[in-house]
């Protein structure tokens, strides 16, 4: 069945309309994006940073607020990792502020910025300032696990000590030597007895 060139004039008149609403929309989603303003940071890890890339998410309070826009090692300490990231502007980074990493807990392990602490009452940290870094809880197990490990290597090794071959020898002789003086005194003590009744 063949069209009639009013139907599709309407047709073109809507794939028209459809057409530059598509347009106004994208143009408004990337005025947005492209006018969206930043401030931006940087903290400083001595650690390994494994699992964190370029873009990865910053979190404040668990609220998505930015970026990582950078990550390289520190020329005057090979052990500190420079971490940048942008927040949107206008968020709260106050001088009690803190950067922390999250752990892998992602299927695929990646890691993100996580900014927690400060207070409203506080002066803001300038734009470009530096957030120090703050160990997480897991840090803290892994650290007192690593001196749990320590303790116990040291008391096994106490323990060797105790019960080397030498050691274990001079027991033995001293507990023979016990039974030898523990016989002498009951022998001592049975003629004494003996005695006494005698008399």
């Amino acid at each position: 069945m063949e069209t009639t060139r009013k139907e599709r004039v309407r047709i073109g008149a809507f794939m028209l309309l459809c057409g530059i609403l598509i347009l106004i929309f994208l143009g408004y989603v990337l005025s947005t994006y492209l006018n969206r303003e930043y401030d931006n940071y940087y903290t400083i890890f001595n650690k390994s940073v494994t699992g964190l890339y370029g873009e990865a998410h910053v979190k404040l309070n668990g609220i998505d607020v930015g970026n990582v826009t950078g990550i390289h090692i520190d020329s005057a300490n090979l052990n500190q990792v420079i971490v940048s990231f942008r927040v949107d502007k206008g968020t709260p980074i106050k001088k009690g502020t803190r950067a922390g990493m999250t752990h892998g807990i992602s299927l695929t392990g990646e890691k993100q910025i996580i900014l927690s602490g400060g207070n409203f009452d506080e002066p803001d940290v300038p734009e470009g300032g530096f957030v120090p870094a703050e160990e997480s809880a897991f840090d803290e197990i892994a650290s007192q696990a690593g001196n749990i490990v320590g303790r116990v290597d040291t008391l096994l090794h106490n323990l060797n000590n105790i019960f080397s071959s030498e050691n274990a020898e001079n027991i033995s002789k001293a507990i023979k030597n016990l039974e030898v003086a523990t016989k002498n005194l009951s022998s001592l003590s049975q003629n004494l007895e003996r005695k006494i009744r005698c008399h």
